[in-house]
């Protein structure tokens, strides 16, 4: 027997990701605040809600203006500002492939001769 959705989620760079029960009186902004609000990496420009139905939607370029409203199911993503990125880990990050490689490459000569 399907059973009928009644929960919303908001996930992403907010402060407490959550789900919770559905209120028809709010809007999506209400759950993204309900959820602690915006984290310091949110790309508060970029927001969608996947709809129970898996269709993805941007929530401030809606269609000709058209107003969506929180239904059962939806999935509010908030994603993560990529230029908000600090330097250092990526830094790291790309040093760690690096050696690796080297590594790798000084394994495979070695084991040639």
């Amino acid at each position: 027997v399907p059973y009928k959705l009644s929960t919303i989620t908001v996930a992403g760079e907010v402060l407490n990701p959550i789900t919770t029960t559905l209120d028809l009186s709010k809007s999506y902004e209400d759950y993204i605040i309900f959820a602690g609000g915006f984290n310091e990496f949110a790309d508060k420009s970029q927001i969608y809600v996947i709809k129970a139905n898996g269709e993805a939607v941007p929530l401030d370029k809606n269609l000709f203006g058209k107003q969506i409203y929180p239904e059962p199911g939806d999935t509010i993503v908030v994603p993560r500002n990529l230029s908000k990125i600090d330097t250092i880990p990526l830094v790291s990050i790309a040093t760690k492939i690096v050696s690796d490689i080297a590594f790798s490459a000084a394994s495979i000569n070695a084991i040639r001769n």
